[in-house]
């Protein structure tokens, strides 16, 4: 039914841009070719014959032109290129190094993956005892956030403030995180920048998992080894 409002949209749209009289239109004439939902809350990308439009969720706003993605530095021209945009995030890109955020990093391996948790999350817990046997493979960095309110924010700045570093994975994921030993008079400058960086990122769940290559994955990715494997 969705796509059906879509079409019935873009007919009309497809006429403006064209410079033709506005005309109640067959829907079917639009021809939606592709449709990828942009990391932009309200907009998506649809191409039909060839032209590519941005479309408010509502149906109510067209946009045409040009769109440069400034994370990469480039314009996004194609369908592929705007998923791609859309599936993938670059730490490089924002200059941003998750060894500098609220981080419980683990493992060896020269490819990196990102994982986004909160210490009341069950399912993250899991993850992350899963992801033990990954780590001649990967180096594991696992970001704190308080996803799941205030409590949450209590722990997840227990970690950041931890003395001892080396203890926040065992603390994590056996619930022992009150038992850390704190720094005195902690500057929590870098947890808030934690709390920014997964704002932008769009964090709005955890596990929220960002594979060697960009991919991201909302939730705990079935097969996880697998699922690592391929987007190395």
């Amino acid at each position: 039914m969705r796509k059906s409002f879509l079409l019935a949209v873009l007919s009309g749209a497809l006429s403006i841009a064209n410079a033709a009289p506005l005309e109640i239109t067959d829907a079917r004439g639009a021809n939606i070719e592709d449709m990828v939902k942009l990391p932009v809350k309200g907009l998506q990308a649809i191409q039909s014959k060839g032209q590519i439009m941005f479309v408010s969720d509502n149906g109510r706003f067209v946009f045409t032109g040009q769109v440069i993605d400034l994370w990469s530095k480039k314009e996004l021209s194609t369908m592929k290129q705007m998923r791609d945009a859309s599936e993938t995030l670059n730490f490089k890109a924002l200059g941003l190094d998750p060894k500098s955020l609220n981080a419980i990093s683990i493992g060896t391996g020269k490819n990196e993956v990102v994982v986004f948790v909160d210490p009341y999350c069950a399912v993250c817990h899991k993850l992350m005892t899963e992801s033990k046997s990954l780590l001649k493979d990967y180096t594991f960095r696992f970001i704190v956030v308080p996803a799941l309110g205030d409590k949450s924010n209590v722990l997840s700045k227990q970690i950041f403030c931890a003395k001892d570093k080396n203890k926040t994975f065992e603390a994590f994921t056996t619930n022992a995180i009150q038992s850390l030993a704190q720094i005195p008079n902690c500057n929590t400058e870098g947890y808030d920048k934690t709390l920014i960086a997964a704002q932008i990122l769009g964090v709005e769940g955890v596990p929220m998992v960002i594979a060697p290559n960009g991919r991201y994955a909302k939730g705990y990715p079935a097969k996880m080894a697998e699922w690592l494997a391929g987007n190395k």
